[in-house]
Parts: C-alpha cells; structure tokens; sequence
C-alpha cells in the first residue's frame, strides 16, 4: 500500500467520463482516486461517494485525463467507465488489487551450523518497502542461544545451539515513511547433524476463498519428516487446535475445507496439529492464512512452499502444484525451468513435477523458486513460492575383519605390526592375473574367460546375500576405478564382503546392505578402495553390525551399536569385541565361538570354508561343502580327463579355502584338508567326526 499501482489515460470519445470504483466493503475502501486534469501540473483527489454501495466518483473527467489508483486498504476491488458514449454504461472494467500481504517462511537446517535464505522469494508487494534488521522470537526450544542477522532486502543469516522450532515474527517497512504495515513470519528448523531421529515438520499454507465461499486445500502435502525415513502426513491425524474467526473449517481425508461466514472479508487464520504416519509417529503444529476475496473477483492464485529432504546419491521427486490454491485451478501452470547447480540438476515440469539429482558429493539444503499462474480471460493471475529441499549425508562405517582363508599361513605383517592376509586373487604370482570381479559377486553371477559362472544370486545364498536399502542404489555394485585393483602393499584388496545393519529391536531383520571391499590389513573400504563405508538412505538410529563373505561364515556385533558409537572402528579382528553368538543351546554351547581366534594369537577371524553359502560349514553328506570343492575341480574346463589330483583349477571359486586363486582337492596343500581340518579341530566336535553337522553361522534368522 502508499505507492501508486494503476495509472489509466482516458482516451474516450465521450465529452465526459464517469469512474466508479467497487470495494469489498460499504465502509472500508480500498483504493483512493487521484484525479490529473489533461496537462494539469498538480493532481487534486476525487472524493468518491457512498451510493448503494459502492464507491462512486461523480467528478468529470475530461478525455486525456489520467487516473490514479491508491491503495489505502488490504483488499481488492474494481474500476470501471464507459470507452464510448454509444456503450452501456461502465463497460470498461480493470481489476486492481491493493496488496494483502506477505507470505510466511520456512528453512531447514543442522544445530550449529549457518543457515542462509531470503523472506523474498515469495513476497511481492506494490510500493517501496524493506524488512526490518530486528525480528522478533516468537517460539523457540527453551534454553536455546540463537541469532538471526537480517538484511533490509530480505537475506538472512541463522546459528542455534538446539534442535526444534524457531517463529520470528519480521516487520515489513514501507520505505518512504518507515511505517511496519505487515508482519513476516518465519519458521526455522533445526536437527542434529548426529540425531538419531526424524523431526516432523508442518508448514504454513495459505489459500484464497471466493465468492463462493467453500475451498479445500491439501495442505498436509508439504508437512514431512525432516531426516530419516521420510514420513508424510497421516491424513486421519489431523485436527484444528485453533479454529478460524471468520469462518468454519475442518478436515475430511486429509483436505482441509474451510466455509466462509456471509459478509467476511479480509484475512483469516487457523492452526491445526498434525502427526506422521509409521510405527513411532512424530507431530507438529501449523497455520493457514485465508484470504477472503470479494465477490467480484475475477480469479486468484496462492503458491504454497514446499518441503522435502532425502538422501546423498537418490533423486528427489514430487509436485510443487498440489497444495498451491489458484482458482480457477484447472489450467493452472508452472513456469518451467531446468538449472544445472553446483548441489546439482534441478528440474521442473509445467505441471508442477520436479526432479533434484544432487552432485555426488553434495549434502545439505538447497531451494528453488517458481511461479504458478491461472488465466480468466486475458487475465493472468500469479503467484510465487520456494520448494525447500535438504539432502542427507551418508553416515560411514569404520569396519575392521579378517577372512581365515587369507590369513591361513600368512607371514606377512604390517609396519604397524598387524597381521596381513593374501591378496592373490588380486593377483596370482603364479598365473600373473587378477581373479577378482569389478562387480558386485553378491549380486551379479561371475563369468569366467574360461566360461565357469559363479552364480551367487540363486538358492540359499541368494536369501543370506540380499541386497536391501543403501545396497540398491545405483553405482553401489561396481568397481569403477582401476586403480583400486592395482594398489598393493598393506592396502590391497583381497576379496568383496557384505555389510549388513540390522534392526535395533529385531536383530534378525536387516535394514539395510552394502557390498564393500576388504583390505590386506582388515580394513572394509568403500568401492573406491580408500573410502569409509557409506550408507546413504539410511536412518540414523543404532544398528547390529554384521559382517559376511562368500565362503566364510559371518559375525555380528553383540548388542546394537547407537549411531553416535558407529564413527568409531567396530574392529572384528580382536577378541575383545563383544560378538553375537547362540550361547548354550540345547545341543550345543556356542558361547565365544562366534570367530576363530586360534590362527593368529591375539585376533579373531572369520570361519572359512562354507562353500556354498549356506551358513553351514560341512564336510560329509548331505549337503557338504566338500561336494563343491570337489565340483570345482573335475568340472573345471581343462580338466579333460576329470582327475581329482587337478593342480591348475585357477579362478574366483568357492571351493577356494585358502584364497590363493586356485582350489584343489588332492594333497599336497589342498583345499579339502584345510575343510577337514575345520570341522575335526571345531571346539564343540568332541568326537571329532567328520559328518559334524553342528558348525553354523552364529547370526539371528
């Protein structure tokens, strides 16, 4: 308000023009003529008078005269004249609309960290204006230190020592004569960058009733979770805390309907409490401003911000449209756009679908402008809001194992003195290849030169290697790089492991995978070979930790570690580790044989010589182990004449006990021996026999 929006030169063959102007309100006008005579130096104000409601000029207007328009109050009205003396009367009409005010606020982002943004984006008034540098903290966590520096054009700068809900309450200024005509309200909230949970988040909406006086909005399509899982609304847990003044609202499946009262106008206000869906559900409270349009408006549109967080390496998607209230809305479209920013490719669609591909290092918030519109006739009305998106990090994994197999009559040590296991798969001195897949064995079959698959996606293994969560993400199920495959020295990779997460409550029920790499030192890397293990799309919450391989049977933590305690090396290599195991069952007294601790004194390794992948280590039928190693051999493709001393059966094979690239059935140092030996020298094989059925994976099924 204060600043001229409509200036109208009459170009009318008329010798006289009448103006009338039509209000919202018999006592509250809007606008203010002001009346230029034809090359008059000084405007003088028309005066309008009440007559049957609405407001009527009756001074002449000459042709060439301008008019200006005024606003003085929140609203919207009309202004109409006749363009010719042959016309009924009034039958040029325009539609002005005295601002009715400045939309709310949100941003998202971590304790402790600054936060930038802009109240801007989505306001637009008529006249000068600015923001106060002072706001004012409405809610806040108690106890809570925060410091919010605004500038006059809107940026802002935000720190808080405390997650939760920050309301400032920001003047909007009229600059000519400094009068606060609005307030802008901003939501800010805050998560640990460490929490364990999600925080659910509803946010502002604002809708416009017509003169029909019944609209329904969805406004709970913009109120999620903010962290891990994402969680949308429940659209039955929605209640008003606060009613509207001006009218009655409630919520039906999830809409929010809202009836206006006969004579209301202005500016309305509701809030309502709403909870997530899923087992532990989050709430939070928000409000929607109404705006009650006169009668005789034409059309309008409302853009609502939007809200969604995700995760590092996953794609964003949803509709901007869906909770914005334009009327007509039908024909209502979004200008589209497609920007390539450094957090990544954002693009949206003029129905309102968007995509966000963040980089592959970027994490953290990152929001978009847009602007919906709707036309009645030649007129277009539109409005503009921000999507707010907020990118997870992964949490990482610091992992330490040794697989019996490598360490087997290893010698070799590290400068740091820790044992080394082989690394011949890698490469074979002998042959002078490399055995190793670049993809994911756990999930692809490998396919030798020599024609020989090894199929783990099938059977029993396909059930104990499934891939679940952070494991399907694309890009998690190859080596890209060759340079990881040429590193040598304590560093090196000896073979692929498989990581799982497991259920805090239910130590049976895996959340979550990832196919990593194992080091000569013991150290479980990322595919890049250096890395920690990352688990992006992954709750932060605490976790059993399991480690598995191929032909080893594996090993989970003892009790579940909370995310906080995960940054820390979880080292399977020592015996003071605390492992899961069965304990005394009613055959069998498991306790403390969760691992072999009796190859290298002073650590802990994983029992080989579960060749197919059962979590059952056996060496006479049925379903042995032996069976396989001996398949390995006869059937290799240049044992032509199927001889069980074979010495050449080269290859990534799961009869391969020691992992030295080869498995071989006959003396001397063969791989059955070494199987045998396992199950003769196992702790509870009291009558040392050869068909002990009782050496099993100690992990919960």
């Amino acid at each position: 308000m204060g600043q001229d929006i409509y200036i109208q030169r009459l170009w009318s063959n008329a010798s006289f023009t009448t103006l009338r102007i039509t209000h919202p309100s018999f006592e509250r006008p809007v606008f203010q003529l002001i009346h230029k005579p034809f090359l008059a130096v000084i405007a003088d104000t028309i005066v309008p008078h009440l007559v049957n409601g609405v407001w009527l000029s009756e001074r002449v207007v000459s042709i060439g005269d301008s008019v200006f328009i005024r606003p003085i109050n929140l609203g919207q009205a009309t202004i109409s004249y006749p363009i010719s003396p042959y016309c009924s009367p009034y039958s040029k009409v325009y539609t002005v609309i005295s601002d009715e005010g400045v939309k709310s606020d949100v941003n998202f982002g971590y304790t402790n960290h600054n936060l930038g943004g802009s109240l801007r984006t989505n306001d637009s008034l008529s006249f000068l204006w600015h923001y106060h540098n002072q706001a004012t903290l409405v809610d806040g966590p108690p106890g809570a230190q925060a410091m919010l520096a605004l500038q006059s054009n809107g940026q802002y700068q935000f720190t808080a020592n405390a997650k939760g809900k920050y309301v400032y309450d920001i003047g909007v200024v009229r600059t000519t004569d400094s009068v606060q005509l609005y307030t802008n309200r901003l939501f800010i909230s805050l998560i640990d960058s460490l929490d364990t949970h999600a925080r659910f988040v509803a946010n502002a909406d604002h809708i416009v009733v017509d003169s029909s006086g019944t609209a329904t909005l969805p406004c709970l399509l913009n109120d999620r979770s903010f962290g891990l899982p994402d969680l949308a609304a429940d659209a039955n847990a929605a209640t008003l805390v606060q009613p509207p003044k001006k009218g009655s609202a409630a919520f039906v499946s999830g809409q929010l309907h809202y009836l206006r009262y006969a004579n209301a106008f202005g500016t309305d206000t509701l809030y309502y409490a709403v909870c997530s869906t899923g087992n532990i559900q989050l709430c939070d409270t928000a409000m929607v401003v109404i705006a009650l349009s006169p009668p005789f408006a034409n059309g309008s549109c409302v853009a609502n911000d939007d809200f969604l967080s995700g995760a590092i390496l996953t794609s964003l998607q949803g509709n901007v449209l869906a909770n914005d209230a334009c009327q007509p809305f039908a024909g209502a479209t979004v200008n589209a756009y497609t920007i390539n920013h450094p957090s990544g490719t954002f693009t949206l669609t003029a129905n309102g679908d968007y995509t966000f591909i963040p980089s592959s290092s970027f994490s953290g918030p990152v929001h978009f402008t847009y602007q919906v519109c709707t036309t009645v006739g030649t007129e277009q009305f539109c409005d503009s809001a921000t999507l707010y998106l907020f990118v997870f990090p992964s949490f990482t994994l610091k992992l330490r194992a040794y697989l019996e197999g490598a360490l087997i009559n290893s010698t070799a040590v590290s400068a740091q003195g820790l044992p080394l296991m082989r690394d011949e798969l890698r490469f074979n001195p002998l042959t002078q290849l490399s055995y190793l897949p670049k993809k994911d064995p756990y999930r692809y079959p490998v396919i030798a030169t020599n024609g020989l698959v090894y199929d783990l996606s099938t059977g029993t293994a396909a059930l104990r290697f499934a891939e679940k969560g952070a494991g399907l993400i694309s890009g998690f199920d190859s080596i890209t790089s060759p340079s990881v495959l040429l590193t040598t020295g304590d560093n090196a990779i000896v073979d692929w492991v498989f990581v799982e997460l497991r259920d805090k409550d239910i130590a049976k029920k895996v959340i979550s995978t990832r196919s990593a790499l194992l080091q000569r030192d013991g150290d479980i890397v990322d595919l890049d070979g250096v890395s920690a293990l990352a688990f992006p799309n992954t709750p932060y919450d605490a976790y059993y930790v399991a480690v598995k391989h191929r032909n080893h049977l594996g090993v989970m933590t003892a009790s579940a570690i909370s995310f906080q305690n995960l940054s820390a090396v979880i080292d399977f290599t020592l015996p003071g580790t605390p492992t899961f195991d069965f304990g005394n069952s009613s055959n069998y007294n498991y306790t403390g044989l969760a691992q072999n601790k009796f190859i290298v004194p002073n650590y802990t390794c994983l029992y080989a010589g579960d060749f197919d992948a059962n979590g059952v280590i056996k060496f006479s039928n049925p379903g042995d182990d032996a069976n396989i190693l001996t398949t390995d051999v006869l059937t290799y493709p240049t044992n032509t004449l199927f001889v069980s001393n074979y010495n050449a059966a080269f290859g990534y094979l799961p009869g391969d006990y020691n992992m030295d690239g080869k498995a071989k059935l006959d003396n001397p140092n063969d791989d059955q021996s070494l199987l045998l030996s396992q199950i003769f020298l196992y702790p509870i094989n009291v009558g040392i026999v050869h068909n002990f059925g009782g050496m099993v994976e100690q992990l919960p099924w």
